[in-house]
């Protein structure tokens, strides 16, 4: 009986459990962060969420920043900093609906329509190019990031310390339940990263006792050329970023591959 009050439990507060928002709007950090403004999403299920644009800089490309499960963008406002101090790289940062004082619940398709305001803001309303933009995942929001290169064009996809699905990061803490016949969001990045059409970075830490490296390997692995895997040692899941390597990695990735793609635009022709 106790058994089974566990798993209905699980069952009926899991979204509790996976998803932390800070539900408090954070203040812009216009002090730090040169050019950021607080821009609105709307997303197709109207739902107008907060976000961050911080431009980039001499013809820089952009990433769009899709954070993990806990906190909101504010928490990750040191991570846009770093890359536009590095290397004039542009961001947009978006809080998914039920977090930083957006309306709404997380759930996994709600994310997805989430990414989906934030990819047609920059191609539709800022017109941004594909290759000028890179899509960037964060824990639970590699899930995001990587359905999302899916969907749309860009110049790259970067994946911060990824899971091959949301059933076997849970399958390792409650090993002792059924847990993949109860999850309702699944995130399965292993059953779709294959159909990846873009290059591909991931970075991992040796020492994630939250998501395993192991994890990050098998996602690469399983993904078609061209892809980088950038191994942290000593990184964890929430620290990669106190090393140097991770946004040097990101820097030499994005201007690799913009370059890339700049040498595959045709000529302009002229009369």
């Amino acid at each position: 009986m106790a058994w089974l009050y566990v798993i209905t439990c699980l069952y009926l507060f899991q979204r509790h459990i996976m998803y932390s928002p800070a539900t408090s709007a954070p203040a812009l950090p216009a002090h730090a962060i040169d050019g950021i403004r607080a821009v609105t999403l709307t997303t197709k299920d109207n739902l107008a969420l907060l976000a961050w644009y911080i431009p980039p800089q001499d013809n820089k490309p952009v990433l769009v920043f899709f954070h993990g499960n806990a906190g909101h963008l504010g928490y990750r406002a040191g991570k846009a900093q770093t890359l536009q101090r590095a290397a004039g790289t542009g961001m947009l940062m978006l809080s998914y609906r039920g977090y930083a004082g957006n309306p709404g619940k997380p759930t996994e398709q709600g994310f997805y329509k989430d990414g989906r305001a934030a990819m047609h803001f920059l191609q539709d309303e800022l017109h941004i190019p594909p290759e000028k933009i890179f899509i960037y995942g964060e824990s639970i929001g590699t899930g995001v990031a990587v359905q999302m290169a899916t969907e749309f064009k860009a110049a790259g996809l970067i994946l911060e310390a990824p899971f091959t699905g949301a059933a076997s990061v849970a399958k390792s803490i409650y090993f002792m339940i059924p847990i993949d016949l109860l999850l309702k969001d699944r995130y399965d990045n292993i059953d779709k990263i294959g159909h990846l059409d873009m290059p591909l970075l991931i970075i991992h830490g040796t020492d994630d006792n939250i998501v395993p490296q192991t994890e990050g390997g098998r996602l690469y692995n399983a993904a078609p050329q061209p892809k980088a895997f950038a191994s942290i040692d000593g990184g964890g899941h929430n620290n990669l970023w106190d090393f140097t390597q991770t946004p040097a990695v990101i820097t030499a990735f994005t201007e690799e591959n913009t370059a890339l793609q700049n040498n595959n635009l045709p000529e302009e022709v002229t009369e």
